[in-house]
């Protein structure tokens, strides 16, 4: 009878430890509630214990992040370097401000001109500028504008000519010059018959 008994548990034993084997590995998931969702999993570790996470991780939806966060990578961050986790705007890691460039403008007002005068306005620096613009106005005369960029003081170069011809009226005319150099000088020439007024403003960024 004994004998009977402990072979009836070794076979039980067996049966069990078959059966453990074919129980597949899972993994572990929320339940539902019973209509179709899922519940959330709160994981709660201590700073001390941090939940290690490796590999690739993927988020969908809406993520919230409450505490602190510490974040670094020691892989590549752009084509052709690698190091920690840094975006720098000059490669040369020089401060950069953005928008300080300092505004430019000058307006000689309102004045008169007699026939064949030349009135010379700056010389101006504008080695800080990106763009330069020049808006005149000729009235009752014509007036000859040159913008003269003055790379040494000696040695002027003409940057542009034109003519604002308000023999007839009031005639205004607009001129915009990128990069316009270390400084330039305005000169204005009456060229029509009589008295000319004009206006000239100058600006830029």
């Amino acid at each position: 009878m004994h004998s009977s008994k402990k072979v009836l548990i070794a076979i039980g034993f067996i049966g069990a430890v078959v059966a453990f084997q074919f129980v597949p590995e899972s993994v572990a998931q929320a339940q539902g509630n019973g209509n179709g969702t899922t519940k959330d999993v709160v994981v709660v570790n201590s700073p001390l214990n941090p939940v290690p996470v490796t590999g690739q991780l993927a988020v969908t939806g809406t993520t919230t992040i409450a505490g602190n966060v510490q974040a670094s990578q020691q892989g590549p961050w752009s084509v052709g370097q690698s190091g920690p986790w840094t975006v720098k705007i000059d490669p040369a890691q020089n401060a950069v401000a953005v928008g300080s460039t300092p505004g430019f403008y000058q307006d000689t007002g309102f004045g008169a001109m007699n026939d064949g005068a030349t009135v010379e306005l700056g010389p101006f620096d504008v080695s800080k500028l990106s763009n330069l613009r020049l808006s005149g106005r000729a009235v009752n005369g014509d007036i000859h504008v040159e913008l003269i960029l003055l790379v040494e003081p000696a040695f002027p170069i003409l940057l542009d000519k034109f003519t604002i011809a308000g023999e007839d009226g009031s005639i205004t005319a607009t001129r915009v010059y990128p990069e316009p150099g270390r400084s330039v000088l305005v000169r204005l020439t009456e060229s029509g018959p009589g008295v000319s007024n004009f206006h000239i403003v100058l600006s830029g960024h």
